[in-house]
């Protein structure tokens, strides 16, 4: 709606340009400047703000998005990380359900954050959990305080400090990555009446030279009791025992309750926006890595195909067509692994213009030196020709699966020709010098010398 609104204020401005210059065309007595002026004028306050801020999340771009997340799960391997992804993207669905508020409680052990929370949720009722809080008397909307949560998941933080450490607290503060902040000093019943307010000033002042929007709230979540004595003179006794005090909150319980009142949405819908971002990029990076250890399985097994087939005929260890159909097969299992399937026939032609690429920049030419310097160390594979075309062609095959992964990691399409071949041309420049030498030659020695 808002791509159709704005293609509309396009046209009538562009309208009113067209309209000044035949205006002025025609009869300068019309004042064509005015025309072009307005059409100028519509176009500056129409024009799309330069960095404009992406648009608020709502439900349903929430919900559309946990769905896009869940539809990436089938690609994990593991039927058990399968199994766990679902749960974890369970809870974001079920506070999405349940209009539930996820709030951090972050700092220092000790501070008194458990017993801030439970005085702001007072008496939870039966069955509730026990660090929740219903600010609304109606509906299902609730609050949960979590200890520990990461700052960058919670629709509002709550730092809580008992200011007998400032420095630091102040360092916490300034790493955190919180869009809504509050901090609460607690345990003012700790300081004399005298010092509380000379205290409360210097933190507030340090708090303010670092983030002066950031709201002060002065608690004492669970106070110390005062003792409390009484005498009865006619009977000669006194009682003596420790009053419970209520806790003093300052107006905090009030900031959190209109805050929620008149920002709900905005808090609930950002906050499981930026929640399953973070959980959509650790999910696409743990498929990588097992993409990617699958795909090195693959290289690996193909290279020594490819070694073991020259090895026993090395009359073919240069031949680019022999070499084409030894790697064809593994791009056509690589790029079905990567999600972009290739059939035979068109991996073949792929294969063939990685190799040709290789050979030009002097692969054969490099392998074949440093193997065959390899070798000349080793007295019982001195004379062993066979191997050095066996390990040419398999670092050949190496660095044609390396690229293609590469590339495919990299986003370029399994089927772009040019592209894989620019792509694995760098790709190879950085390669060089790698240690595939000495691993792969080290395992050959031990297939071809068993003796």
């Amino acid at each position: 709606m808002e791509r159709l609104k704005d293609s509309a204020l396009y046209l009538i401005a562009g309208t009113l340009l067209v309209l000044g210059i035949g205006q002025g065309i025609d009869t300068v007595l019309h004042s064509p400047w005015a025309w072009l002026l307005a059409g100028g004028a519509a176009l500056w306050c129409w024009r799309p703000a330069p960095g404009a801020a992406p648009p608020v999340a709502n439900r349903s771009a929430v919900r559309q998005m946990l769905q896009q997340i869940q539809g990436e799960i089938p690609k994990l391997r593991q039927t058990q990380d399968q199994a766990l992804w679902r749960d974890r993207l369970g809870q974001v669905e079920q506070d999405l359900e349940e209009e539930r508020l996820r709030v951090a409680v972050l700092g220092r052990p000790g501070v008194g954050k458990t017993a801030l929370v439970r005085a702001i949720a007072q008496a939870p009722t039966a069955g509730a959990h026990p660090l929740e809080w219903r600010p609304f008397p109606q509906g299902t909307r609730r609050i949960r305080f979590v200890e520990g949560l990461d700052a960058e998941d919670a629709a509002l933080v709550l730092y809580v400090t008992d200011g007998a450490q400032c420095d630091r607290d102040l360092a916490q503060l300034q790493a955190l990555q919180a869009p809504r902040l509050l901090v609460v000093l607690n345990k003012q019943d700790a300081y004399l009446p005298g010092d509380r307010p000379r205290l409360q000033e210097q933190f507030q002042e340090r708090l303010r030279q670092w983030r002066p929007d950031v709201a002060l709230f002065k608690v004492s979540a669970q106070p110390r009791p005062i003792r409390v004595r009484q005498s009865d003179p006619q009977n000669q006794i006194e009682r003596a025992w420790h009053e419970p005090q209520p806790p003093a909150l300052d107006l905090l319980p009030q900031r959190l309750s209109a805050m929620v009142h008149q920002e709900w949405a905005t808090l609930l819908y950002d906050s499981l926006a930026r929640r399953l971002r973070r959980e959509r990029d650790a999910l696409i990076a743990q498929i990588f890595q097992e993409r990617h250890r699958e795909a090195q399985s693959i290289i690996r097994r193909h290279q020594w195909l490819t070694a073991t087939t020259v090895f026993a005929n090395p009359i073919t260890a240069l031949d680019l067509v022999a070499n084409t159909a030894l790697n064809a097969q593994m791009l056509v299992e690589l790029s079905h692994l990567y999600d972009q399937p290739l059939t035979l026939g068109k991996a073949t032609p792929i294969a063939r213009a990685l190799l040709q690429n290789l050979l030009q920049m002097g692969c054969v030419e490099m392998a074949t030196q440093a193997v065959a310097l390899g070798l000349k160390t080793h007295a019982a594979t001195y004379a062993v020709g066979g191997s050095v075309q066996a390990i040419g062609a398999a670092y050949l095959c190496h660095l044609a699966g390396e690229g293609f992964i590469a590339a495919l990691e990299a986003g370029l399409k399994a089927d772009d020709i040019n592209a894989l071949k620019a792509f694995c041309q760098e790709s190879f420049g950085r390669s060089r010098g790698h240690t595939f030498f000495q691993n792969l030659l080290g395992d050959w020695l031990k297939v071809a010398t068993p003796g």
